[in-house]
């Protein structure tokens, strides 16, 4: 704050002084707080803004043209803002939004069923990725389903295998087991 004093004279020599003192704004301040993606691709971030000193109202301005305080449903991606206050006065920041790594399941085996219409067929999967501490939900043909990582026994069809990680990030696949033809006698 600086203190100011003006004095005027009129022609009568009459005298008038006043004394104002001026307060400066503070400096303007900006800090980001940053929500990351909770699975892979899930645009879900969001990005909040806490701003200190200067005069208001602030405007906002994001490179993704966004010109609110908070910007919400983000991507991963390195994300700017440029809060304007109503000085004129600016200031920006940068965050970071990242996500958690894909979860990838991976066909380490299938096999085929030896037998027309028997049940002696397995796939073995192995999960990455994602949060780790997996569970499985596995359905096939007639009402099939399992919650093992492997599966043995079954028959010849289409197997959907479903990976949830420890945060509930999902991933599905489907993996065809097959069996050999049918014996046909021609007489």
């Amino acid at each position: 704050a600086n203190t100011y004093t003006d004095s005027i004279v009129d022609a009568n020599g009459c005298s008038y002084s006043q004394t104002i003192t001026i307060n400066e704004a503070s400096a303007l301040s900006l800090s980001l707080g940053t929500i990351n993606l909770s699975c892979y691709n899930s645009c879900d971030g969001m990005i909040n803004t806490q701003i200190s000193g200067g005069v208001a109202t602030y405007t906002y301005l994001w490179n993704d043209s966004s010109s609110l305080n908070s910007i919400t449903n983000v991507c991963s991606g390195n994300y700017n803002v440029i809060v304007t206050d109503a000085n004129g006065c600016t200031i920006s920041e940068n965050s970071i939004v990242t996500q958690p790594s894909e979860i990838v399941i991976n066909t380490d085996s299938i096999i085929e069923v030896s037998v027309y219409n028997g049940n002696d067929g397995q796939i073995y999967i192995t999960a990455n990725g994602g949060m780790n501490n997996y569970s499985y939900s596995w359905t096939g043909p007639n009402g099939y389903t399992s919650n093992s990582e492997d599966i043995n026994g079954i028959s010849s069809g289409i197997y959907w295998i479903t990976v949830i990680d420890s945060t509930s990030c999902s991933v599905s696949d489907s993996i065809f087991v097959e069996q050999p033809s049918s014996l046909t006698i021609n007489l």
